[in-house]
Protein backbone atom coordinates (compact mmCIF):
# COMPACT_ATOMS: atom_id res chain seq x y z
CA UNK A 1 0.00 0.00 0.00
CA UNK A 2 1.40 3.09 -0.66
CA UNK A 3 2.43 6.02 1.78
CA UNK A 4 -0.57 8.33 0.26
CA UNK A 5 -3.32 6.19 0.78
CA UNK A 6 -2.03 5.41 4.30
CA UNK A 7 -2.38 8.99 5.28
CA UNK A 8 -5.53 9.37 4.04
CA UNK A 9 -6.84 6.59 6.17
CA UNK A 10 -5.19 8.21 9.19
CA UNK A 11 -6.76 11.38 8.37
CA UNK A 12 -10.59 9.85 8.01
CA UNK A 13 -9.84 8.19 11.32
CA UNK A 14 -8.33 11.16 13.19
CA UNK A 15 -11.94 13.16 11.27
CA UNK A 16 -14.06 10.66 13.30
CA UNK A 17 -12.28 10.93 16.35
CA UNK A 18 -12.50 14.81 16.40
CA UNK A 19 -16.19 14.77 15.69
CA UNK A 20 -16.76 12.26 18.65
CA UNK A 21 -14.29 13.99 21.11
CA UNK A 22 -15.18 18.03 19.57
CA UNK A 23 -16.99 18.87 22.70
CA UNK A 24 -14.28 17.81 24.93
CA UNK A 25 -11.15 19.08 22.97
CA UNK A 26 -11.20 22.78 22.35
CA UNK A 27 -7.29 22.57 20.85
CA UNK A 28 -8.16 19.36 18.27
CA UNK A 29 -6.23 21.40 15.13
CA UNK A 30 -2.80 21.41 16.99
CA UNK A 31 -3.18 17.88 18.61
CA UNK A 32 -4.51 16.53 15.40
CA UNK A 33 -1.56 17.21 13.46
CA UNK A 34 0.69 15.64 15.73
CA UNK A 35 -1.42 12.45 15.72
CA UNK A 36 -1.49 12.43 12.05
CA UNK A 37 2.55 12.56 12.03
CA UNK A 38 2.51 9.91 14.95
CA UNK A 39 0.13 7.37 13.49
CA UNK A 40 1.35 7.95 9.46
CA UNK A 41 5.14 7.52 10.64
CA UNK A 42 4.19 3.67 12.82
CA UNK A 43 2.11 2.95 9.57
CA UNK A 44 5.34 3.70 6.91
CA UNK A 45 7.80 2.04 9.13
CA UNK A 46 6.31 -1.42 8.24
CA UNK A 47 6.55 -0.59 4.58
CA UNK A 48 10.20 0.55 4.80
CA UNK A 49 10.88 -2.58 6.60
CA UNK A 50 9.32 -4.55 3.79
CA UNK A 51 11.46 -2.01 1.41
CA UNK A 52 14.65 -2.47 2.82
CA UNK A 53 14.04 -6.37 2.97
CA UNK A 54 13.03 -6.79 -1.27
CA UNK A 55 16.34 -4.65 -1.14
CA UNK A 56 18.40 -6.90 0.26
CA UNK A 57 16.87 -9.75 -1.36
CA UNK A 58 17.90 -8.48 -4.73
CA UNK A 59 21.65 -8.22 -3.60
CA UNK A 60 21.70 -11.34 -2.72
CA UNK A 61 20.15 -12.53 -5.85
CA UNK A 62 22.75 -10.62 -7.75
CA UNK A 63 25.59 -11.60 -5.46
CA UNK A 64 24.35 -16.03 -6.63
CA UNK A 65 23.90 -14.72 -10.21
CA UNK A 66 27.85 -13.60 -10.46
CA UNK A 67 30.59 -16.01 -11.99
CA UNK A 68 34.17 -15.87 -11.23
CA UNK A 69 36.36 -17.29 -14.25
CA UNK A 70 39.82 -17.72 -13.93
CA UNK A 71 41.77 -18.80 -17.11
CA UNK A 72 44.52 -21.32 -16.87
CA UNK A 73 47.17 -19.47 -18.50
CA UNK A 74 49.27 -16.36 -16.84
CA UNK A 75 51.62 -13.70 -19.05
CA UNK A 76 54.60 -14.81 -20.75
CA UNK A 77 52.60 -18.42 -21.65
CA UNK A 78 53.08 -19.70 -24.93
CA UNK A 79 49.77 -20.14 -26.73
CA UNK A 80 48.36 -21.33 -30.16
CA UNK A 81 45.04 -19.73 -31.79
CA UNK A 82 43.22 -19.58 -35.28
CA UNK A 83 42.47 -15.84 -36.55
CA UNK A 84 40.23 -14.82 -38.77
CA UNK A 85 41.31 -16.51 -41.92
CA UNK A 86 41.49 -19.76 -40.48
CA UNK A 87 45.13 -19.45 -40.37
CA UNK A 88 46.96 -21.47 -37.30
CA UNK A 89 49.31 -19.15 -34.87
CA UNK A 90 51.84 -19.46 -32.35
CA UNK A 91 52.10 -16.36 -29.52
CA UNK A 92 53.53 -15.33 -25.85
CA UNK A 93 50.70 -13.58 -23.66
CA UNK A 94 51.59 -9.85 -23.30
CA UNK A 95 48.37 -8.61 -21.43
CA UNK A 96 45.67 -10.18 -20.49
CA UNK A 97 42.16 -8.50 -19.04
CA UNK A 98 40.12 -11.72 -19.01
CA UNK A 99 39.72 -12.69 -15.06
CA UNK A 100 37.05 -11.64 -13.22
CA UNK A 101 33.56 -11.54 -11.86
CA UNK A 102 30.45 -11.96 -14.85
CA UNK A 103 26.73 -11.99 -14.09
CA UNK A 104 26.46 -15.22 -16.46
CA UNK A 105 28.42 -18.03 -17.46
CA UNK A 106 28.56 -17.07 -21.19
CA UNK A 107 29.40 -13.59 -20.57
CA UNK A 108 32.21 -14.72 -18.42
CA UNK A 109 33.41 -17.18 -21.52
CA UNK A 110 33.32 -14.48 -24.31
CA UNK A 111 33.96 -11.33 -22.30
CA UNK A 112 37.98 -9.97 -22.21
CA UNK A 113 40.47 -10.00 -24.22
CA UNK A 114 43.90 -11.09 -24.23
CA UNK A 115 47.32 -8.86 -26.42
CA UNK A 116 49.55 -11.91 -28.04
CA UNK A 117 52.62 -11.24 -29.93
CA UNK A 118 52.95 -13.58 -32.65
CA UNK A 119 54.30 -13.57 -36.09
CA UNK A 120 51.16 -11.85 -37.23
CA UNK A 121 51.68 -9.24 -35.05
CA UNK A 122 50.19 -7.82 -31.98
CA UNK A 123 46.39 -8.92 -32.09
CA UNK A 124 44.20 -9.19 -28.94
CA UNK A 125 42.34 -12.34 -28.57
CA UNK A 126 39.49 -13.84 -27.07
CA UNK A 127 40.81 -15.89 -24.13
CA UNK A 128 38.40 -18.95 -25.27
CA UNK A 129 40.31 -19.58 -28.63
CA UNK A 130 43.49 -19.87 -27.34
CA UNK A 131 44.94 -22.99 -26.39
CA UNK A 132 47.92 -23.35 -23.89
CA UNK A 133 51.12 -25.04 -25.35
CA UNK A 134 53.19 -27.18 -22.61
Amino acid sequence: MSYRKNLNKVKKALKQLNKDNEPENNSGQATTLRDIKKMYKSQNENLDAEKLDRKNLKKIARKRKSVTIKWNFNLGDLVAFTDRESKEHVGIIIKQHADGDFKSLNQAKWSGNVLVMSSAGRLWVNPKQLERID
